[in-house]
């Protein structure tokens, strides 16, 4: 019988351990256990429907308190329990991370597969596309989206509508309807960021098709669906795997930063270091008398990113030994 798979060596690779995936392994299962422990950690007034913020006062000051026995890590801007936004925020930010990257790798993997796979003038036209999605800045979609979900919200349609004398109630299409439920960070973090994994999958596939083993398969009449799906892509997807995961950290990063500078998001990590940035750098502001208001969620946030760009270094190490010098 011909065997049509990627040759595949006997001998089982010893895993290497080196520091850099302990400590990786480690930060990722930390971040993972918090948000998978968030209930417990940080029980929610109410558990069908958790909120990431909580207020343990219904005091009106602005003033943050120190930590206590009531609030672990102090409190911010009108009592919002720090230690309880940093708990919820750690599964808010893996969930987002974990859903952009996957989503941005799935869009990129399968437009550059088809593309080198096809090839010709699609894949020619398909690549020239890419790298003009490669050219359009990210923060310029996220103004964009933003800018038409607001434009598309019931108040301000009508409004649009009233100054060209239409009364007219004019149910939103499915379209409208999808861009104002969609979370425009998500939309234009997924819709321009898939570039880099096309043109990598593609550079994979354009290789793979030489090799002799899909030569054989198409020989016997295998499908282009299953050479894809069964030959290629399992020989390919290693640096999809790689930078999929380093884009983990970098999307919540990006999220974070929009959040902050107030162009939208919804991170609960950036929002509380928004609340206590009058306190750090407004007037009377001091990084040690209110330390508690910007270091618990900036280092969360910087551990956050570190440990899946270290993961991600690791499976490059564990996938391309030899690239790398690493003996097995």
């Amino acid at each position: 019988m011909l065997e049509l798979s990627a040759p595949i060596s006997s001998k089982r690779k010893r895993i290497q351990i080196r520091w850099q995936g302990v400590i990786s392994l480690f930060l990722c299962g930390f971040f993972i256990f918090i948000a998978l422990a968030a209930p417990l950690l940080a029980p929610p007034d109410d558990p069908a429907n958790p909120s990431n913020y909580k207020q343990i006062s219904t005091s009106i000051s602005r003033k943050p308190q120190a930590p206590s026995s009531e609030a672990l890590l102090g409190t911010v801007d009108r009592s919002y329990d720090i230690y309880y936004s940093t708990i919820w925020g750690t599964r808010q930010s893996l969930v987002f991370g974990l859903s952009t990257a996957l989503l941005t790798a799935l869009i990129g993997t399968f437009i550059g597969t088809v593309s080198a796979y096809i090839g010709g003038n699609f894949d020619n036209v398909i690549m020239r596309i890419t790298d003009a999605f490669l050219s359009f800045p990210t923060i310029c979609a996220v103004a964009l989206f933003t800018q038409l979900q607001a434009m598309l919200s019931p108040e301000q349609y009508g409004a649009i509508l009233s100054i060209y004398g239409s009364s007219a109630v004019i149910e939103p299409n499915f379209l409208q309807k999808f861009i104002l439920n969609i979370n425009p960070i998500i939309m234009a973090l997924v819709l321009f960021s898939w570039m880099p994994y096309a043109r990598i999958i593609h550079t994979q596939v354009l290789e793979i098709k030489q090799t002799q083993y899909i030569d054989a398969a198409q020989v016997v009449g295998a499908r282009g669906w299953r050479i894809i799906w069964k030959h290629i892509i399992p020989n390919a997807i290693s640096p999809i795997i790689v930078l999929a995961t380093r884009d983990i950290g970098r999307m919540v990063v990006v999220q974070a930063t929009f959040t902050y500078i107030g162009m939208g998001g919804d991170s609960t990590w950036a929002t509380i270091l928004y609340l206590g940035s009058k306190w750090i750098i407004g007037p009377g502001g001091s990084l040690f008398d209110h330390w508690w208001v910007y270091l618990p969620i900036t280092l969360m946030l910087v551990l956050f990113s570190i440990s899946w760009n270290l993961l991600g270094d690791e499976l490059n190490v564990y996938m391309n030994p030899q690239a790398n010098g690493i003996k097995y």
